[in-house]
This record gives structure tokens, C-alpha cells and sequence, in this order.
């Protein structure tokens, strides 16, 4: 169904009205610029470029859960972003709810041991660097620039930098991860899944990267990430 203000009102329930709006000005903002959108999305996008119905920020995974099922109940399209680095994780229709993650931005420990952080969406890879180095330790940042999202350029995107050679690619370092399904149901990876903490992504049994990861960002599953445990 088109958006409507029901639908409007339900998500202001979820996250308060000082972080949901459908201001015309606000939405324009988040629009992508033509050229990139379509070396990104395809050759429909060369000469329109969607503008979303709104733009919700959820502060965490139970915000998540709520805005994703509302999404499902009144069958209208979300989609969610980081750090906004490409065009994948803007809107690509009109009447998308455009979740974006910058509420989301703390990181919730670093284990000096075991050599490894938990952060959220919106964590940076120049915030992160920085408290990994006061205890020795260092992070991968993508070619993206130390602006991306460290927990993006681990889940949605192989993370090539110029420090691969010695740390690997993004996808490489990463460990547990909690990921909102796109029904709202939460799921978490690896030791996480069993309750033994955030150390190692996959097993016992199959994995599961391969469903929560596209090719490329939005381009694969369509659920939320909330929180990883990422390798330093």
C-alpha cells in the first residue's frame, strides 16, 4: 500500500517524533546523485532518482525489529544505511522508509585478548582505529575512506583497502553478527547464536553469510544489521 500518514504515525510511535520525518526538504537530502546512482543501480536511474516517503532512526535492534514489521504489516518497502557511502543504500523507489542508522553508533567493547571489537551500524572506521590503537591494536578500513562504516564494509561488502595485504578484506575480519530479518525476527551468527560470545562468525553447522550478504550492500538480503564483532 502507498504510504499514508497511519503508516506515518506507527513508526513516530516506535522512535519518537524527534526522529522520524517526511519533510520534503529533509527527503531531498537523502536522495543519490543521477551519475552515481546509475553506475550503481542500472541504466533506469540515468534520469530519475527516487525520493523516499520518510526517514526513521531507530536508537536500537528492538527499534529495528518494531520499524521492520510495521514496514511488513502495512506492506511498505524499507531499506537501511550506515554511513551512506554508495548509492545501494539510498532509496530506489518513492515510497521507501528509509531507515537510517546513525542513532546506532557506539562501540559496545573492545576484547584486547581475543583482539576483536563489537560496534554498532554507524561506527566509523576512524572512531574505531582510534580506541583499538589505545590498547595496541588496529582495525581495517576500506578504500571507501576511514568515514565508512566498519561494520558495514565487514557484512555488506567484500572491503577491499590498502591495508588488505596484511589485515584481508572487510568481509575477512568479520566474527559474530546480529542481523534483524526482513520478517523482524532477530538472528545471531556463529558463538553468538549459542550464546558463547562474539569470537568466531560461522558454525557449529552451516553458515549463513551467504544469505545476509549480497554481492554488493542492499543488493542481497533485504534485512537490518545491528551489531558485529569485527576482528582488530
Amino acid at each position: 500500500m502507498p504510504f499514508s500518514k497511519e503508516v506515518y504515525r506507527v513508526l513516530e510511535d516506535i522512535v519518537g517524533s524527534r526522529n522520524i520525518s517526511d519533510d520534503p526538504a529533509v527527503l531531498v537530502s537523502y536522495q543519490f546523485p543521477l551519475a552515481v546512482t546509475s553506475m550503481h543501480l542500472g541504466p533506469f536511474y540515468r534520469t530519475y532518482t527516487p525520493r523516499g516517503a520518510a526517514v526513521v532512526l531507530p536508537g536500537n535492534a528492538e527499534d529495528v525489529q518494531k520499524i521492520v514489521k510495521a514496514c511488513n504489516k502495512y506492506k511498505v518497502k524499507f531499506k537501511a544505511s550506515s554511513t551512506f557511502w554508495g548509492a545501494m543504500g539510498f532509496p530506489s523507489h518513492d515510497d521507501v522508509v528509509q531507515l537510517d542508522m546513525r542513532r546506532m553508533d557506539r562501540i559496545l567493547g573492545i576484547d584486547r585478548k581475543n583482539m576483536f571489537a563489537v560496534i554498532e551500524p554507524h561506527v566509523i572506521g576512524v572512531n574505531l582505529q582510534a580506541e583499538a590503537m589505545k590498547v595496541g591494536l588496529n582495525t581495517h578500513i576500506i578504500g571507501a575512506g576511514g568515514r565508512s562504516s566498519a561494520l558495514a564494509s565487514a557484512t555488506s561488502y567484500a572491503g577491499p583497502g590498502p591495508d588488505t595485504l596484511f589485515m584481508g578484506n572487510g568481509d575477512e575480519n568479520l566474527l559474530g553478527l546480529e542481523w534483524v530479518m526482513p520478517n523482524g525476527d532477530l538472528i545471531r551468527t556463529g558463538s553468538l547464536g549459542c550464546g558463547s560470545g562474539w569470537f568466531c562468525g560461522e558454525g557449529p553447522g552451516p553458515g549463513i553469510k551467504g544469505l545476509v550478504r549480497g554481492g554488493m550492500a542492499a543488493r542481497g538480503a533485504m534485512g537490518v544489521y545491528t551489531k558485529c564483532a569485527i576482528k582488530l
